[in-house]
């Protein structure tokens, strides 16, 4: 189930949500309906990344890759086409790999997003190259039936948000651990599920 949805920036945090947003649930990666550059939960968490009262009891892990042509994929329309992508002037989001992750690996994922550090991202730092790359939507399912979504942009300085608030790489010594975390999870080589 996709749900779009726009929010605004929390007051007192460095992170500000892109539009447009979406809601997934934990069952498959969707197709993108359009040029996708947040998540959205229904009950926003404005504390921590994810729920801290409940363990996970699954995953899911859809990366992306997404070609801009040199344009900025939020500032055009889009339309979704047979293959699973989305194309448009801007460019393509492809549906590269979609993972369900069991819940031994989800709450060590999840362990290792809530220590990341929220704190504002000083500093100047040098990122590798942003134009298009890949990102991915990583939902946690719960035992009450809630699921959370994160977006997590893994190119150039890597960010990792609720739609509320959000961590960033530069300036992190926590983000390491994320990352490897979730590229054991995810493996090195995109590709079709």
């Amino acid at each position: 189930m996709v749900t779009a949805a726009t929010l605004s920036g929390c007051a007192g945090t460095w992170f500000k949500p892109a539009a447009p947003a979406l809601h997934i649930s934990v069952d498959d990666c969707p197709v993108l309906p359009g040029a996708v550059r947040d998540v959205s939960n229904g009950k926003p968490l404005t504390r921590l990344l994810l729920r801290e009262d409940a363990r996970p009891t699954a995953a899911l892990l859809c990366t992306y890759e997404a070609t801009t042509n040199g344009v900025d994929t939020a500032d055009t329309a889009s339309a979704v086409d047979a293959a699973g992508s989305t194309e448009g002037p801007a460019g393509v989001v492809t549906l590269m790999q979609g993972v369900h992750v069991q819940e031994t690996d989800a709450v060590a994922l999840a362990t290792s997003i809530l220590t990341l550090s929220l704190a504002p991202q000083f500093g100047v730092a040098g990122c590798p190259m942003d134009a298009g790359g890949t990102f991915a939507l990583i939902v946690f399912h719960y035992p009450d039936g809630a699921d959370t979504d994160l977006y997590y942009h893994d190119t150039g300085c890597e960010t990792l948000d609720n739609g509320s608030i959000g961590a960033g790489q530069v300036d992190s010594t926590s983000f390491n651990d994320f990352q490897v975390k979730f590229s054991d999870l995810i493996g090195p080589v995109p590709g079709a599920f």
